[in-house]
């Protein structure tokens, strides 16, 4: 033990050996991809073994320190709107930047499983590491509690909900590249998983950056890829179940808008960034002008928060201010014809950047 700090003694072989390489190292965007923090290091060599020692010091403030710390927990207010309705199943909930657009950049490098192998190359690859995330959300702790909690108060998900009342369809929109994200993969997993916890016949998914391979890949699970871009203007003819983790604001928006009236929402369940925190976020002048109908049905929609913590597999920012979003019949027919009145004419909405998905 050193007076500024304390020291960590690890072992390394000589031998070329494969190591361990957390999964999460492979998408540059996780917190982990960073480069490690350079620290001083020596080496003692000892002739009576086939080892080195390595001696690194780390000050009590580098170790305690978390890269990309998530924002501070902040309650929701719900009592400010009587309508609003929130699930929290536990865990915290923390809002932080749910306008984000996904990182949608062509250069990722190749996800890794969890095991450490590539899980990229080939669409029998990419199937197979898929399974294997399936099955092991399946597993979870996570899993199991989202399924209870939405089976207990998710009107159109309940196990006595009528035939005609369960979702018929699932979109999902915005994935991202099944291929060479491990992102894109565990979030792609818990959509299948869903697909199969309620027996929704149809499934159709678009991301304008899919390859043909993530083309193959998604077909290979029954996914039908949408052939053009809709931006979200998706009128649902039907209960559907839109899967959209971590879009922009903006998309969020052309579901709601393209499904404008009591009754087109209240056949919707929306999985993806919290409705509630995006009354969290601190310009809403410009969130109410390029997103108007999100923010005016936000406080009238009932929201499910996903469980926390999520998977150690997965890690803690592939479904954070993650929420399931339905629309109580009820309560949007209490809303009165006055609260539909905002003109719905015109194409889908756009951000200031033009980019929807």
């Amino acid at each position: 033990m050193e007076a500024d700090g304390f020291v960590l003694v690890t072992r390394q072989r000589r031998q070329n050996k494969n190591t361990f390489r957390s999964p999460h190292r492979e998408d540059p965007h996780h917190p982990a991809a960073r480069p490690p923090r350079p620290a001083a290091a020596t080496t003692t060599a000892t002739a009576a073994t086939t080892t080195t020692t390595t001696t690194t010091t780390i000050t009590p403030s580098t170790a305690n320190a978390a890269p990309n710390a998530p924002a501070p927990s902040h309650s929701s207010s719900s009592s400010s709107s009587p309508s609003k309705s929130i699930h929290h199943d536990g865990g915290a909930f923390r809002p932080s930047s749910p306008t984000g657009r996904r990182r949608r950049q062509s250069g990722r490098r190749s996800a890794v499983t969890h095991d450490g192998t590539s899980s990229t190359g080939s669409a029998d690859a990419v199937v197979a590491a898929l399974r294997r995330h399936i099955e092991t959300t399946r597993a979870s702790d996570f899993f199991g509690r989202l399924v209870s909690g939405l089976r207990a108060s998710c009107p159109p998900l309940v196990a006595t909900a009528p035939a005609d009342a369960r979702p018929s369809l699932c979109v999902c929109y915005g994935i991202g590249p099944l291929s060479t994200s491990l992102t894109s993969q565990h979030q792609f997993a818990l959509c299948v998983l869903l697909v199969e916890e309620w027996k929704i016949p149809n499934a159709e998914l678009f991301d304008p950056v899919l390859t043909p391979l993530d083309v193959e890949i998604a077909q290979r699970f029954g996914f039908a890829v949408i052939a053009s871009n809709e931006h979200g203007a998706r009128a649902a003819t039907s209960p559907t179940l839109f899967y959209m983790p971590h879009c922009g604001d903006v998309l969020y928006n052309n579901v709601v808008r393209a499904n404008w009236s009591a009754e087109a929402l209240s056949r919707l369940v929306v999985v993806g960034n919290s409705f509630d925190a995006y009354s969290l976020m601190p310009n809403q002048r410009k969130l109410a002008a390029q997103s108007p109908f999100l923010v005016k049905i936000a406080p009238h929609a009932t929201e499910h928060p996903l469980p926390t913590p999520a998977p150690a597999h997965v890690g803690p920012y592939v479904f954070n201010d993650t929420s399931a979003h339905w629309f109580d019949a009820a309560a949007m027919a209490a809303l009165g014809d006055g609260f539909w009145a905002v003109g719905a004419a015109g194409g889908p909405g756009r951000s200031a950047d033009g980019e929807v998905v």
